[in-house]
């Protein structure tokens, strides 16, 4: 492992301590990235529904055309 310049300059400039005995707490909320989670998961599906309405659609055009 190697550090960059950019990474030295950075703990140069800004002050941090490590203290025993403290927990770190998470940068993350739980409820808000589930939320996240289950909108993008809603936005997926209704893609996937999408996509494969539209395929149904050009499969019956193109055996429209075929008669």
């Amino acid at each position: 492992f190697s550090s960059t310049q950019d990474i030295k300059d950075f703990a140069l400039e800004n002050e941090f301590s490590v203290r025993q005995g403290y927990l770190e707490e998470s940068n993350v909320n739980p409820m808000i990235e589930l939320e996240n989670m289950i909108s993008i998961s809603k936005d997926y599906e209704t893609a996937y529904k999408m996509v494969t309405y539209l395929d149904s659609s050009l499969e019956k055009t193109n055996d429209l055309g075929r008669i």
